[in-house]
């Protein structure tokens, strides 16, 4: 073996092979150039390779390369058969395939993932391939994996993060190898071709041992404790609710719902057991217990943590076999090069990052833990109970991880647990009881049903404890700290401050390490100081098909245009505007303007006020007033004070910065909702923003009598596009350069018009839509104006 790769060879192959697959995310050549780059590197790595220097730089650029060339395939190659090459295809289409996955069942629908073989269009059959994530609204047919189907709908690739540090839906999507979307609604739609077609090794034992334990667990608990024992033992968690999810996050115990080490190291235990009361000859445990540990990973779905743990398990079995030394770092670092292999896109999912980094954590910081413990209290070490022993392993093994996992935790998840270290030494303990007595109410219910229930009660019983303390630590004052997400220099510069500990007191290491991070922390900090902060800034959210604005001033004052939906199935005030107040590290709305009462407009703002997200809220009153009756009632509720707007109200929310109330009123004797919409003017220095709600054509003749004081550089268009709205009038009296038409895509109402969209464009306007260009964002300092995304030339003061 070359000198290269003596020590640690995966770590040294994994990280150029990871920094190739990260700058093929955000720099697309086509996949020949990477390819060709490999090939030659590597030739010249065999050239050099008497010479460790010169082999070094070649060798690990081609496997940089090499990390580039596998996102590239994956993205660029798409076979001409492939279901992604009709996806939005304007009319209905039938695929038919088999259900290669478990079938999620939700209170109204059920979604599964479906490998498709024939499409169908206008009732003739084209040979297809790929998979899609199908969206079933109907709970009457019972489905499971293996079956084949044909089902009917509309094929959509799937939204990606249209705002700004949203969750990238098509990117998770096709990380799991699914880049297309098919809802459909009701039996007509869906048609049960056959049963168990799917693989031998899945039809014959992953899915009936699954089904085995899933049935067992159903049979004998129900509600929260069977969603928990679910996720515990084969990492079933859609049964888990959002809250309760986000309670075990903010008490920084969430790692212990994911199936990984803890759940692998069981089931060694468990075999090993077995095996030796079996008394199976030492030369055919190793196979035996790899296969089981293969199997183990297809029956809890194969997640990242849980592979990782299995090759480093694996390694661990075949180490002695192969008469090697096992060095944990390196059989980490294998496991995550085997799993980006078959998916580079894990690299971007919070899962993997979480799980590798909180083993590295573990690996890594722990050791230095333990020695400062053993040279501050010595005694420890020959603590006569093993218990308090016990404790203060477990304390510095969450310690390590959790310094390895605090800036991931903050990024993904805008919170820092203040009491997870307390939480862990509760929690680690009581789960790994609970998954225990999990396994063994398994394996006695294939014996006697009755036994196995009776684990089961005392399982729940447990499980009551766990959910207890959950919520009891979640509810404790302070018990988490909300974070903006960090800046990725801050993250790096935080990574590298923690290999400066780790390689003290290693000279050239420390050196090496501080210089990178004097490098990182001046390229971040210099140019941020350098650059100018001080102006307003404008976004319009995407929140399909209904409005929300936010407008950030420089003095930290916050409003609020409209709030986007919510529904049964959607709130956009808990999905996107609370999150987006976290991430940038906004604690209140100084003041929300509600434009009509229309739940497209009006929805989110509640979930807002029960955060105690917002001060003041204003709205049209007078005759609307009955409309948000509900709205002032929970205004009442959560200390929100209501204002009733009228024509002509002023705010002044920073220097510069004037908003005024253009129209509050319906246009005829009976109400109109969305004539009377709420229309609002927004000046900062020389820049204009004009908000038009929902008024239409009459509620637009009505505001031609402000004339030339309708004159704006920004619009947000009226009624989302609609041909009922955008006059000619109007669009002479407003002479925007920008005009942002709010709208969903694919929405039922086909807007915008096409007509409205040429008439904005006719008339010199640049139109940005949302459904199109996600979330649009501006900022100006009064004078010039920029448009940040998408990145269109600044207007200047002059124009």
């Amino acid at each position: 073996m070359h000198p290269l790769l003596h020590g640690k060879p995966a770590v040294k192959i994994l990280l150029p092979f990871m920094a190739g697959i990260a700058c093929a995310r955000h720099l697309t050549i086509a996949w020949p150039w990477p390819a060709a780059a490999a090939a030659l590197l590597l030739l010249l790595a065999c050239m050099a390779r008497r010479s460790q220097r010169l082999f070094a730089i070649p060798a690990l650029a081609a496997f940089f390369c090499a990390g580039w060339l596998r996102l590239a395939l994956l993205e660029q190659v798409v076979p001409p058969d492939d279901i992604r090459q009709m996806a939005d295809w304007p009319a209905p289409l039938s695929l038919e395939g088999v259900i290669s996955g478990p079938v999620e069942e939700r209170s109204d629908r059920k979604i599964f993932r479906l490998t498709v073989d024939s499409l169908w269009s206008e009732e003739r059959g084209f040979a297809a391939r790929g998979r899609a994530r199908i969206i079933w609204y109907d709970t009457l047919t019972a489905l499971r994996q293996g079956d084949r189907v044909v089902v009917k709908g509309m094929l959509r690739r799937p939204a990606g993060a249209h705002n700004p540090g949203d969750f990238d839906y098509r990117a998770w999507l096709a990380s799991q190898g699914m880049h297309t979307q098919l809802s459909a609604a009701g039996g007509s739609r869906l048609l049960l071709l056959e049963r168990d077609q799917d693989p031998l090794l899945q039809r014959r034992l992953i899915r009936p041992v699954r089904e085995h334990i899933l049935a067992t667990v159903a049979g004998g608990l129900a509600g929260e404790q069977r969603a928990l024992l679910s996720a515990l033992l084969v990492g079933v968690r859609s049964g888990i609710d959002d809250e309760l999810r986000q309670e075990f996050s903010r008490v920084g115990v969430v790692h212990v719902l994911a199936v990984s080490g803890l759940h692998v190291g069981f089931v060694l235990a468990a075999l090993l057991l077995f095996i030796n009361l079996l008394r199976i000859p030492h030369r055919a445990r190793p196979p035996l217990l790899l296969a089981a540990l293969y199997l183990y990973v297809l029956i809890t779905g194969s997640a990242p943590p849980v592979v990782r743990a299995a090759v480093t398990a694996a390694l661990l079995l075949a180490a002695p076999v192969l008469q090697r030394r096992f060095n944990p770092v390196n059989a980490v670092a294998l496991a995550a090069m085997i799993i980006l292999l078959f998916n580079p896109l894990d690299l971007f999912g919070a899962g993997f990052q979480l799980s590798f980094a909180a083993t590295l954590g573990i690996l890594l910081i722990y050791r230095r833990l333990e020695g400062w413990a053993s040279g501050r209290w010595p005694q420890w070490r020959q603590w006569s109970h093993p218990w308090r022993k016990g404790a203060l392993q477990l304390l510095m093994v969450s310690l390590a991880a959790q310094i390895a996992t605090l800036p991931l935790t903050a990024w993904y998840f805008n919170i820092l647990p203040l009491w997870g270290l307390a939480a862990n030494l509760a929690v680690v303990p009581l789960v790994s009881l609970i998954v225990t007595i999990g396994f063994i109410a398994v394996l006695f219910a294939l014996i006697s049903p009755l036994a196995g229930f009776i684990f089961l009660q005392c399982d729940g019983l447990l499980l009551s404890l766990l959910s207890g303390l959950v919520h009891g630590a979640a509810a404790l004052p302070a018990s988490a700290l909300e974070v903006a997400t960090p800046p990725l220099p801050l993250v790096a510069i935080y990574y590298m401050g923690v290999a400066i500990l780790l390689s003290w007191p290693q000279r050239r290491a420390v050196r090496a390490w501080s210089l990178a991070l004097l490098l990182t922390a001046n390229l971040w900090i210099w140019p941020a100081a350098l650059r100018s902060h001080q102006g307003m800034r404008v976004i319009f959210f995407d929140v399909g098909q209904g409005d929300a604005a936010l407008i950030s001033f420089p003095n930290r004052v916050h409003y609020l245009i409209d709030s986007g939906e919510a529904n049964e199935r959607y709130d956009c005030g808990e999905s996107l505007l609370l999150p987006w107040l976290r991430r940038n590290h906004i604690g209140h709305i100084d003041l929300a303007l509600i434009t009509h009462s229309h739940s497209d407009h009006a929805g989110g703002v509640q979930t807002l006020m029960r955060q105690g997200r917002i001060r003041n809220i204003g709205h049209p009153g007078g005759a609307a007033l009955p409309a948000f009756r509900a709205l002032d009632s929970l205004a009442a509720q959560c200390g929100v004070a209501v204002n009733l707007l009228a024509d002509g109200d002023e705010f002044f929310p920073a220097q510069g910065g004037w908003l005024r109330i253009l129209q509050t009123g319906g246009a005829g004797e009976q109400w109109d909702e969305n004539n009377g919409s709420m229309v609002i003017r927004l000046q900062y220095g020389g820049r204009v923003f004009l908000f038009l709600a929902d008024i239409e054509a009459e509620g637009e003749r009505n505001l031609l009598r402000y004339g030339s004081f309708l004159r704006s550089d920004v619009v947000k268009v009226a009624h989302h596009g609609s041909s009922t709205a955008s006059s000619e009038g109007l669009l002479d009296a407003v002479g925007a350069g920008w005009a942002v038409i709010s709208v969903g895509r694919n929405n039922r109402f086909t807007l915008p018009a096409p007509g409205v969209v040429a008439h904005w464009m006719e008339k010199g306007s640049c139109v940005l839509r949302t459904d199109e260009h996600g979330a649009v964002i501006f900022r100006s300092d009064g004078e010039a104006l920029h448009c940040l995304r998408p990145e269109i030339a600044p207007l200047s003061a002059k124009d």
